[in-house]
């Protein structure tokens, strides 16, 4: 039924192989029709596509099957050049699931400088999309240096995005820190917009960075632009200032 044209008939299929692989019996013949499905994984078929990148997803919970599917992530990565935005999204979907298993992240690596140049999307949907899958490999060490190249964009992303929670998970890294350090200065100059929003968004992620001692420094011309919000900003101006210093003076 996967050489079917009626696309309800394959998504039963990948439905049917997703819920037989709670039971051990079946995982070699799972094994063998795997094969069949990722040889079509390209086939231009969106719903082919992206019935059987949500289908590796769901069978790599199983670690019998995840040597098998590791085939699978070259073409799950190619489809983040698809011009569709439902297959880009599902192969940001897919990669994020699929990092969550060791075995996964040495093939998932080649998908990141991908991902870090949707960054630099026009569509904020897409740039969204990018900066939370970002933030959801970070927490995976064996990702991090790859994400690496994306901090200066990262530290650069206001409006509906908000960098925050990537950020301060790479500065968890130490051999991070010095490409994040290198980046706060021109972030600080954020601080003299006019703009409300930005400016709290930039106190947040000082907030994040100054947890961590060896930024202090970088992150300390900045105290005359925050003592001036203490007298001058509203109250959530006021409050964000105060975090930062809070955390400079431990």
């Amino acid at each position: 039924m996967l050489n079917d044209g009626d696309p309800f008939h394959r998504s039963y299929v990948f439905e049917i192989l997703s819920n037989l692989a709670r039971y051990e019996d079946p995982h070699g013949r799972i094994r063998l029709d795997l094969l069949s499905i990722f040889k079509r994984m390209n086939d231009k078929d969106p719903y082919y596509r992206l019935d059987s990148s949500h289908t590796s997803s769901r069978l790599a919970e199983y670690k019998e099957l995840r040597d098998a599917i590791i085939p699978a992530i070259p073409l799950i990565i190619e489809m983040l050049n698809g011009r569709g935005l439902s297959y880009r999204s599902n192969a940001l979907k897919t990669l994020s699931q699929l990092a969550e298993y060791g075995e996964f992240r040495s093939a998932i690596i080649p998908a990141i400088p991908l991902i870090i140049h949707m960054l630099n999307d026009r569509d904020s949907s897409r740039r969204l999309h990018a900066l939370k899958t970002l933030s959801q490999l970070a927490p995976h060490m064996e990702l991090r240096n790859a994400i690496c190249p994306a901090i200066p964009l990262i530290l650069h992303m206001f409006g509906d995005e908000d960098p925050s929670y990537v950020l301060s998970v790479l500065s968890t890294t130490v051999e991070l820190r010095g490409a994040i350090r290198r980046a706060i200065p021109p972030i600080i100059h954020k601080l003299e917009d006019e703009g409300l929003y930005r400016r709290l968004s930039v106190l947040k992620i000082l907030s994040q960075l100054a947890k961590h001692v060896d930024l202090h420094d970088a992150i300390r011309s900045a105290i005359l632009l925050i003592a001036d919000m203490l007298e001058n900003g509203d109250a959530a101006l006021r409050l964000a200032a105060v975090r930062v210093l809070d955390q400079l003076s431990d």
